[in-house]
């Protein structure tokens, strides 16, 4: 936990964000990238070595991560983020940030993958939606192809809030949920 609660000289109670330590950081990015080389690994033609990644980016996705994990218990009646939220607000930051580039000398690479941040992002919410309806109820998780384009054009053209981002994962998660119960 991050949070430092102090009382200031009127006796109300202030807090002031502690970021993880560099250690932990670091923990975190390398899992990120292990997580997207497996999605590298996925795709037609694209390695490891036709990418620039941004890695201080990336630490900084998980201070905002962590700063909205503390946002949500301080103000929203210790309210804990679960897999999905987090997964959500990961591909957020991602989104925000463009940690990943494509830098193949071949144009063709770089035109296939110039949404390489985007498709990330959906990658890892549809990963953590897939891990969670498993755990909890053996369901498979689809998407057709229409829903996956539509919210790769949003998630490139459109403005979505952190929060936004958050129930529309948490709805196609209930909604796999649900459809196996």
């Amino acid at each position: 936990m991050s949070i430092c609660k102090k009382i200031n000289s009127n006796g109300e109670e202030t807090y002031q964000y502690a970021q993880p330590d560099s250690d932990t950081l670091y923990d975190c990015v390398q899992s990120l990238l292990g997580t997207f080389k497996m999605y590298v690994g996925k795709q037609d033609g694209l390695t490891y070595d036709d990418i620039r990644c941004n890695q201080p980016a990336l630490a900084e996705v998980f201070v905002r991560v962590d700063k909205r994990k503390d946002y949500f218990l301080i103000y929203h009646d210790e309210t804990y983020m679960n897999e999905i939220k987090e997964a959500a607000l990961i591909a957020y930051w991602i989104l925000k940030f463009k940690p990943f580039e494509v830098v193949s000398p071949d144009p063709f690479l770089r035109q296939k993958f110039s949404q390489i941040n985007e498709a990330f992002s959906v990658f890892i919410i549809y990963s953590s939606i897939k891990e969670f309806t498993k755990r909890v109820n053996g369901a498979k998780f689809k998407i057709s192809k229409e829903y996956n384009e539509k919210i790769m054009y949003a998630f490139k053209f459109w403005d979505i809030s952190k929060e936004a981002l958050m129930l529309i994962a948490e709805s196609l998660c209930e909604s796999m949920y649900t459809k196996e119960k």
